[in-house]
């Protein structure tokens, strides 16, 4: 059958990706990698302060002794500096807030989520899977959240490796991620430009196949339809950074009833009900299936694994609203996607942008 997948809203889901037709990197995590710990003072972890360095006690001075000959540095020491992570902010669209990072290291580093590495004013219900294993160099963006209310103003914190806080907040200047002009369908999209500059892109083309079949008797009532819907071009391992190393992907089913279904494939048995009429006179039975899909991308460092939502290139719809509408209105089933509402009065499965993981 046609292969089509709608949406009542677009849902991005967020990760940093890179893939080849059957995805995978060359190479694998840095050996190297660097990880912060420990909890930094409260001053260098207060916001909204963009960055703060902490103190520094002068080093102290021997007497002056002739006889003692001056001591150089070495060049290695000169040379070192410690690696930082540099929080910014992509593009906001009022609901969502897109974040990116630098990190001046050339290999992964670690900063688990807690005091050193926080997101405030995010909603409380949505899992936007922080990142605490970063790639170096820059990946903008890396994630999104999901505004708290309307009066939030969303930002990142991350204490580095050199033991400075640094903070990224949405602000009166921060554009917005996609610019709507219905005079200028070439407005520039902000979050796509950033795809383009530093994001890897991710080749996968996510659908949905749906099967469905009659499986009570013939002019028996009421219509019962078993319904098998299937996710699709979604390979079994993860799209990640180059220096990272793949693991297998992450893929789940959510009901409307709270049921989770791990994998890519569910099945729904479906007990039509009396609708609307045909040209005579006589009701068309009718259902539907509601579900939304997840995918998560698992990428190892140094042991440490980092999960994320896919940048949402393809995967906009997933985690919305899947709506299979399901007709007999001669005899045959007729079965086809439908937007939220389209297939009769039944209820939104909840996906939208909040994400359970």
């Amino acid at each position: 059958m046609r292969k089509h997948l709608v949406a009542a809203v677009g849902c991005l889901l967020l990760a940093v990706g890179c893939a080849d037709d059957k995805p995978s990197v060359s190479g694998g995590a840095a050996s190297n990698a660097t990880t912060v710990a420990g909890t930094p003072s409260e001053s260098s972890a207060t916001l909204p302060s963009t960055e703060t360095s902490p103190s520094t006690a002068p080093a102290a001075v021997p007497a002056d002794d002739s006889s003692v000959p001056p001591t150089e540095p070495s060049s290695a020491a000169a040379s070192a500096a410690p690696e930082s992570i540099t929080p910014v902010v992509t593009c906001t669209d009022g609901e969502i807030t897109y974040f990116g990072y630098v990190n001046s290291s050339d290999a992964p580093v670690t900063v688990p989520a807690g005091s050193n590495n926080r997101l405030l004013d995010s909603s409380d219900l949505d899992d936007p899977l922080l990142p605490s294993v970063f790639a170096p160099g820059e990946v903008n963006p890396a994630f999104y959240a999901t505004i708290g209310d309307a009066d939030a103003t969303p930002s990142w914190a991350i204490v580095g490796p050199d033991g400075v806080s640094r903070s990224a907040a949405v602000t009166e200047a921060t554009p917005f991620c996609f610019e709507i002009d219905s005079d200028d369908l070439d407005a520039p999209d902000l979050f796509r430009q950033a795809l383009s500059s530093s994001a890897i892109a991710d080749p996968r083309t996510p659908d949905v196949d749906v099967t469905a079949s009659i499986t009570s008797a013939a002019g028996v009532e009421p219509v019962v339809v078993e319904v098998e819907i299937a996710l699709t071009g979604v390979p079994a391992t993860s799209v990640c950074h180059p220096a990272f190393d793949p693991l297998p992907v992450e893929t789940w089913f959510d009901l409307p009833d709270g049921t989770r279904v791990v994998g890519g494939r569910v099945r729904q048995t479906v007990t039509l009900e009396p609708w609307e009429t045909n040209p005579a006179g006589t009701p068309i039975p009718h259902g539907v299936v509601q579900l939304t899909a997840s995918v998560v991308d698992n990428c190892s460092a140094a042991g440490e694994t980092q999960r994320s939502w896919p940048l949402p290139t393809e995967f906009d719809s997933l985690g919305t609203d899947i709506t299979v509408c399901l007709d007999v209105p001669d005899g045959e089933l007729v079965d086809y996607f439908g937007l939220w509402g389209t297939c009769g009065e039944f209820g939104f499965t909840g996906g939208g942008r909040i994400r359970t993981s």
